[in-house]
């Protein structure tokens, strides 16, 4: 089951001023099972060693936005697993340069 269908499930019925506490076991483990979980993203450090380049160059990717990555605890890149194929995806369809 979808994560989007089971907090759908969660909340039917709770009233639009009430709030919900979850543990983040259960958060981290819904994400997980989606492909899109927190032990799937990836550093900057990981990309720059997945792809044979420096750290400094994988940040000049982030910021050029040839490849997506969001910020983690505020200073940390973190670029998911979904948004690393979709930048391999891009470079084997002819955007191919190096920076």
């Amino acid at each position: 089951m979808r994560l989007s269908d089971r907090l759908a499930r969660m909340i039917d019925g709770v009233p639009d001023s009430a709030s919900i506490t979850l543990p983040v076991e259960v958060v981290k483990g819904w994400l997980s099972e989606n492909g899109s979980g927190l032990d799937h993203d990836h550093t900057v450090e990981e990309v720059a060693k997945f792809f044979d380049r420096s750290p400094a160059t994988i940040r000049a990717w982030i910021r050029k936005e040839r490849l997506e990555a969001y910020l983690f605890r505020g200073n940390e890149y973190r670029i998911t697993q979904a948004a690393l194929e979709e930048f391999q995806d891009q470079e084997r369809n002819g955007n191919q340069y190096r920076t």
